[in-house]
């Protein structure tokens, strides 16, 4: 059995890439508007970001 997950790349301009991972569509679309707010935390230092 599979895992099913959304995920969103931001295309603004950024330090470094920004990549949001979700289980469902409705929290991809809430961590996306948060992403915008600029109100993402990283994760991990390399070029992935999750929310």
């Amino acid at each position: 059995m599979g895992i099913r997950r959304f995920i969103a790349i931001a295309t603004w301009h950024a330090p470094s890439p920004l990549r949001i991972e979700a289980v469902t569509v409705r929290e991809l679309r809430e961590l996306m508007r948060e992403a915008e707010n600029g109100a993402v935390v990283s994760v991990e230092p390399s070029w992935t970001w999750v929310a």
